[in-house]
């Protein structure tokens, strides 16, 4: 929101020849207002045009901050699921292939189950340093947002 001030001045100037002359100019000037409600005297203007109108416009913004809120929290609970669903499949499938490995090698080739039971073994221990990796990351961007980081 912005209030523009418009006036038109005359000045007084001296041009070379010593002769007084009468420039005229424009001078603006402009306020800006940020946030989600206006200033008092705005509202207070709105209020004047349509009774309740301040009234109407400071319950639209507290109907826009709970809405952003309770988005927030679905957002923050999802992430939270995906991460756990992320974490308990990457165990699942690093599991059957250890005892998959397990099983080729005690029937099959030796050399081969070491290397299926190798690679679920390596893929648990990726999962959990990613994850450990990725949550530290996480934690040292929301500190730096709160101010409390480097």
């Amino acid at each position: 929101m912005s209030k523009d001030n418009k006036s038109k001045t005359n000045l007084p100037a001296n041009n070379p020849k010593g002769q007084s002359v009468l420039l005229q100019g424009e001078m603006s000037s402009a306020t800006i207002y940020s946030g989600p409600l206006p200033d008092p005297e705005t509202l207070r203007q709105y209020d004047a045009v349509h009774s309740g109108a301040a009234e109407r416009i400071i319950a639209m913004a507290e109907d826009q901050a709970m809405h952003r809120q309770k988005i927030e929290q679905i957002v923050v609970s999802a992430h939270s699921r995906n991460s756990l669903l992320g974490v308990i499949f990457a165990f699942v499938i690093s599991l059957c292939t250890i005892i998959g490995g397990v099983y080729v090698a005690v029937n099959a080739s030796a050399i081969a189950g070491t290397f299926f039971s190798g690679f679920g073994l390596a893929g648990l221990v990726g999962t959990f340093i990613y994850g450990t990796s990725f949550n530290n990351k996480n934690d040292v961007n929301k500190n730096k947002q709160a101010g409390e980081g480097d």
